[in-house]
């Protein structure tokens, strides 16, 4: 009169194929969340965000220092401002250079005693120099 039934987390299966269907659809549902995150991840666009973060930016003055510290680039101009995370600069800029981003501007101008260099903040290799 009464058949025999599995239960699994409180969920009672009345044939063993549903329970196996049961955990291969949850191990598949796991294996796309986890494939999706790992695709994302991978596919994530760092000089795209960079651009839209830094495109509002303003700033001028003449480099004091600059230095690595995590990963992380920074220069600090004169007048006390950062800047962080300039990577396409960070080798060409040196103390004593005078430095030009204007606001909704992709161009950052540096002065130097015998050149001028002009760079786009979205790509570091899209650059050219201007000799004074």
């Amino acid at each position: 009169m009464f058949t025999e039934r599995e239960s699994i987390f409180d969920l009672e299966f009345s044939n063993s194929w549903t329970k196996y269907f049961f955990f291969a659809f949850v191990f598949g549902l796991g294996s796309f969340f986890v494939g999706y995150n790992i695709y994302k991840d991978a596919n994530y666009d760092y000089r795209g965000e960079f651009y839209k973060n830094h495109i509002k930016d303003d700033f001028q003055g003449i480099v004091h220092r600059k230095w690595f510290y995590h990963h992380v680039v920074y220069i600090k101009l004169t007048d006390s401002t950062e800047i962080i995370g300039y990577y396409s600069i960070y080798k060409k800029v040196h103390k004593g250079d005078s430095i030009i981003k204007k606001k909704n501007s992709k161009e950052i101008i540096l002065n130097k005693t015998d050149s001028i260099i002009y760079n786009d903040i979205y790509d570091e290799n899209k650059f050219h120099f201007k000799l004074k």
